[in-house]
C-alpha cells in the first residue's frame, strides 16, 4: 500500500507539473494574463480596461483571448490589484491557535478586520509569516461569484483568488517598491520571495507623483525602487516590459500555501450546478462499470478455458517423454555412480611408493613394493632395520608395519645393508598425497 501511493502521489505531481496555468491580473486600468506550463512561459497578453468596463468583463475578454492548452483541465489563479482587494496583517487574534481556526475566526468575524461596504466580503485563508505575523484578504462576495462564473462560461476551473502584491516576490527583486494602477497605489516590500510590508494608498492628484497613460509611476517615491524582475524570472524573455506581468506570473507560479488566498470553492463551491458534460460523463463512466462488472468476469473465464485446453493439448505427450527421459537419467546415474566408487577405492600406487620413499631415511632405499586391496609387502635395504619400520609408521597410507622373515645382511657398494621385509595395511579413508617434492636449489 505504501508503494501505491507513492506511486500515485508521482504520478499526480506530474500530472500537477505538466498541468496549465493561468495567471490573470486584474488591475484598475488593464488586464494581464500569463499562461505558465512546466515553471515556463507559454503565453501572455495584455488589453486595456475601457471606461465603464468592469473588472468582470475585462477577465471575461481576456479569458475568451486565451490561448491555452484544454487537456489537462487548465487552472486559473486570479490576482487582483490593490484597488479590488483589501490585504492587511490582523491584530488581536488569540494566540496558540492553528491555521484553520484563525481561518474560521477572521471568516466569521470580517467586518472587525476589514472594511465593509454594502456588499458582503469573502475572506482569505490565514498565512502566518516567519515573524508571527498573521496576513489575510479579503474580496467582495459578488466579485468573486461572477469571476468564478466567468470561468465556469470559459470551461476553466478558477483555483484561487490571491493579492497582486502577496505573489510580486515570484517575478521581483527583494525590495521596496511601489505598485498599483490609477488611483490606487500600494507600497510593499519584498524580503525572500515574501510580502513583508504593505502600505495601501489612495492617489487624487495624479500629477503629484506623475503618473504615465497606464497609471504607473513615472517617479519614484522616496526610498522606493522601480520594478526590478529576478535574473531568474521566465518573465525576462517579454523584456523591456516584462515586470508589468509580474502580478499575473506571480499568481501561477506561487505557492497558495504561502499567500492569503481566497479559494472560491470552500465560500460558494456549493451555489452552482453542476455542469451538464460532467453528468454525462459521469453516467457513461458508470454504465461502463456496470457493463463491465457483469461481462467482464465471463469472458475473462472463457479465456482462461481457452488458455487451459492448449495447455492440456500440448502436455499430452509430454508423459511418455517425461517416462523415457526419467529411464535414461536413471541408467545415467547408476553408472556414474560405479565409476565414483571405483575412483574412491582405487589407490595409485605409484603416489603410495613416493610417500613412502619420502618418509624412509637417506640410507634406505625400496627393492620392491606389492599392494593389494587389503595391505601391501614392502622389501627394503637400509643401514638399520628399526629406522625403516619407524619411517614406514610415519607415512599416513600405512597401518602396523610389521617385520615379517629374517632381516638378513647384505654388502652393498662396500657398504653393510640389513635386508628386510615388512608387511602392513593400509587404512581406510586416506589417500596418498598428490603434492610433489620439489627439490630446493644449493
Amino acid at each position: 500500500m505504501v508503494r501505491l501511493r507513492r506511486m500515485l502521489e508521482k504520478i499526480g505531481s506530474r500530472l500537477y507539473a505538466v498541468r496549465t496555468t493561468l495567471g490573470v491580473a486584474v488591475e484598475e486600468m488593464s488586464v494581464r494574463a500569463v499562461a505558465v506550463r512546466g515553471g515556463k512561459v507559454q503565453w501572455a497578453a495584455e488589453m486595456e480596461r475601457t471606461v465603464g468596463e468592469g473588472p468582470v468583463e475585462s477577465f471575461a475578454a481576456m479569458l475568451a483571448h486565451a490561448k491555452i492548452r484544454r487537456w489537462p483541465l487548465a487552472r486559473v489563479r486570479i490576482a487582483l490589484g490593490p484597488g479590488l482587494v483589501q490585504i492587511k496583517t490582523l491584530g488581536g487574534l488569540p494566540a496558540g491557535l492553528d491555521h484553520t481556526t484563525l481561518t474560521r475566526l477572521v471568516a466569521e468575524g470580517y467586518a472587525r478586520f476589514f472594511l465593509r461596504n454594502a456588499s458582503a466580503l469573502v475572506t482569505s485563508g490565514v498565512c502566518l509569516s516567519n515573524d508571527g505575523r498573521a496576513w489575510a484578504a479579503a474580496v467582495e462576495r459578488s466579485v468573486a461569484t461572477e469571476l468564478q462564473q466567468a470561468c465556469r462560461q470559459a470551461r476553466l476551473r478558477l483555483e484561487a483568488i490571491v493579492p497582486c502584491v502577496a505573489v510580486l516576490g515570484s517575478a521581483l527583486e527583494d525590495g521596496s517598491t511601489l505598485w498599483g494602477e490609477g488611483s490606487v497605489r500600494s507600497t510593499v516590500r519584498l524580503e525572500r520571495r515574501y510580502l513583508v510590508v504593505h502600505r495601501c494608498r489612495r492617489v487624487f492628484e495624479t500629477a503629484r507623483i506623475g503618473l504615465d497613460q497606464r497609471g504607473h509611476s513615472t517617479q519614484s517615491d522616496e526610498g522606493m525602487s522601480d520594478p526590478r524582475l529576478r535574473a531568474d524570472s521566465p518573465l525576462r524573455r517579454l523584456a523591456p516590459d516584462g515586470w508589468r506581468y509580474a502580478g499575473a506570473y506571480g499568481a501561477a507560479a506561487t505557492r497558495l500555501d504561502g499567500v492569503p488566498a481566497v479559494r472560491p470553492q470552500q465560500h460558494f463551491g456549493e451555489e452552482h450546478a453542476v455542469p451538464r458534460w460532467r453528468l454525462l460523463a459521469a453516467a457513461t463512466a458508470l454504465m461502463l462499470a456496470v457493463m463491465g462488472a457483469f461481462f467482464v468476469p465471463g469472458l475473462a473465464a472463457t479465456r482462461a478455458i481457452a488458455t487451459a485446453r492448449a495447455r492440456l493439448g500440448r502436455l499430452g505427450t509430454a508423459p511418455q517423454v517425461a517416462s523415457a527421459a526419467l529411464h535414461e537419467l536413471s541408467t545415467m546415474s547408476r553408472a556414474l555412480g560405479e565409476v565414483r566408487s571405483f575412483a574412491g577405492n582405487r589407490r595409485s600406487g605409484l603416489l603410495l611408493l613416493s610417500d613412502v620413499t619420502s618418509a624412509l631415511p637417506d640410507s634406505a632405499v625400496v627393492v620392491t613394493l606389492h599392494v593389494d586391496s587389503a595391505g601391501g609387502t614392502v622389501v627394503a635395504l637400509g643401514s638399520r632395520a628399526g629406522d625403516v619400520v619407524d619411517a614406514l609408521h610415519a607415512v599416513p597410507e600405512i597401518a602396523d608395519p610389521q617385520i615379517v622373515g629374517p632381516v638378513t645382511r647384505e654388502t652393498l657398494n662396500s657398504r653393510v645393508m640389513e635386508r628386510l621385509t615388512v608387511r602392513f595395511r593400509l587404512r581406510k579413508g586416506t589417500r596418498p598425497s598428490r603434492d610433489v617434492p620439489v627439490a630446493e636449489s644449493p
